[in-house]
């Protein structure tokens, strides 16, 4: 085999998938063992997990607890519920394969490998395989996904949730073309299913449903769909007359086809449908969390009030949130924390996240990427927004909305080298001003690394316990393991 025919085997479309899967296990699982940026917080986990195990094995009888409040419960009344995926992957671990450290971590790898497929995917199916594999690339080179993949102190779960939860919603939205449709929606609805468990688990119902079911029923119009649903039951009754004689006469020319009737075709229907589908799931994802975290009262002074009643929080363990939602905000958060993390986190890449997001959803690299721009652009967003809000209002929140920026730099890369290729195409005196215009956009992303890369630099000169210390805080919401 020559090496062009080599060339040409590797870059085969259907390969895509099993390159991601390798780089995901070259960069998260070797020596998980072995010294390296370790954080001290690790050891109470681990130390959890081994108590677990024995309790799981029998070898420790398991501690006694006293009973629970059963109308208003102050801690978490087991290990099954949100944000305790990481302490049940690090127990499994150490009851399945073994004491050590890199045992105990292996499953929080494999979140952090499955992590990296999802966004493979998601970059696949919005721009092809060329733009996945530029995601995964970019994802793998992110100290927050790398870390929380290699440590205890993680809540990778809660982004690999996200990740499949987006990834089966947008695989939904643009199904393959018969006879491949159906084994493809099989294959979202499975990834959408487990994405969900994962998110709920890792992050809770507030920080893992809610910011990825927001951001695909905000990219695209479920009113569309609602349209097109209202005018599909309308040619309902006047096809049953039709099939009455004396109802025919009435019905001759208002008749159509219920395919022709909802005016949608191709993509934009099941991405309008997929859209109100999500968007139904965050009403009820935001009626539960109300529920339990707010009471109705009498006007209580200082509290927000709505048709003079006042809307109190009940100061009780949420199950859907995964923690107390406090009636005041923690003054030691500020509203730029996740900002942290995100600088930190998404080194050096992070720097490109405004031009890309903001390119993509304003058309700026092409129409045809204005989907995927909303999308990214609603998910980093939101996973900011609530990870802020919880961070004041519940305890610590790792910032889980960096993949959603590894889809979009990739895509803005991809339309970069299309364009690029498009233009050298053309010959040399051939689009001149879109020749230009690349360079400008090429300059103006070096702009931004360079100043990112100064200033985290100075950063880390500063103050380099910030990068080993990334995930320092899960120990301030408390999770009762059984």
């Amino acid at each position: 085999m020559t090496l062009s025919s080599l060339l040409r085997t590797v870059r085969r479309p259907a390969l895509a998938p099993l390159w991601a899967l390798l780089l995901g296990l070259l960069v998260v699982v070797p020596f998980l063992g072995s010294p390296g940026l370790w954080e001290p917080q690790e050891m109470k986990v681990a130390d959890d997990a081994l108590a677990r195990a024995d309790q799981a094995k029998g070898t420790t009888p398991p501690v006694k607890k006293p009973p629970p409040n059963a109308g208003c419960p102050k801690e978490a009344r087991g290990d099954d519920g949100p944000r305790t995926l990481t302490p049940r992957l690090a127990a499994w671990g150490a009851s399945t394969f073994g004491s050590a450290e890199g045992d105990m971590r292996l499953p929080v790898a494999a979140m952090g490998v499955l992590c990296l497929l999802a966004i493979f995917g998601l970059g696949s199916r919005l721009a092809g395989p060329r733009a996945g594999l530029i995601a995964a690339a970019i994802g793998a080179s992110f100290p927050l996904l790398v870390l929380q993949s290699r440590q205890l102190t993680s809540d990778i779960g809660t982004a690999a949730g996200a990740s499949l939860l987006v990834y089966g919603l947008v695989a939904a939205s643009r199904p393959a073309k018969w006879p491949w449709a159906i084994p493809d929606l099989l294959l979202s609805a499975i990834a959408v299913a487990l994405g969900g468990l994962l998110a709920f688990w890792g992050g809770g119902a507030f920080l893992g449903l809610l910011p990825a079911l927001a951001a695909v029923g905000m990219a695209a119009s479920g009113v569309v769909a609602l349209g097109a649903l209202a005018r599909l039951v309308g040619q309902v009754p006047l096809h049953l007359l039709a099939r009455t004689e004396w109802g025919r006469p009435w019905t001759i020319g208002r008749v159509r086809p219920y395919r022709d009737a909802a005016g949608l075709r191709g993509h934009d229907a099941a991405t309008a449908v997929v859209a109100l589908l999500a968007r139904l799931a965050v009403a009820v994802v935001l009626i539960v969390l109300f529920v339990q975290i707010y009471d109705v009262h009498n006007p209580v002074p200082n509290s927000r009030q709505i048709l003079g009643k006042s809307i109190v929080p009940r100061d009780c363990w949420s199950q859907a949130l995964g923690g107390l939602w406090r009636f005041d905000d923690d003054l030691r958060s500020t509203y730029d924390s996740m900002f942290e993390h995100a600088g930190f986190g998404m080194f050096p890449w992070g720097a490109l996240a405004p031009v890309a997001l903001l390119g993509l959803s304003l058309g700026l690299v092409g129409d045809d990427r204005r989907y995927a721009g909303r999308i990214t652009l609603a998910w980093a967003a939101l996973a900011w927004l609530t990870g802020t809000i919880f961070e004041r209002k519940v305890g610590f929140a790792i910032y889980a909305g960096f993949p959603a920026c590894a889809v979009a730099i990739a895509i803005w890369l991809d339309s970069v080298l299309a364009r690029r290729a498009a233009i050298e195409a053309a010959g040399p005196d051939a689009g001149a001003d879109a020749a230009r215009a690349l360079r400008m956009e090429s300059r103006l992303a070096g702009m931004w690394a360079l100043l990112g890369m100064i200033v985290l630099g100075k950063d880390l000169q500063g103050f380099p316990e910030k990068l080993t210390s990334l995930l320092v805080g899960a120990d301030q919401i408390k999770v009762t393991l059984a």
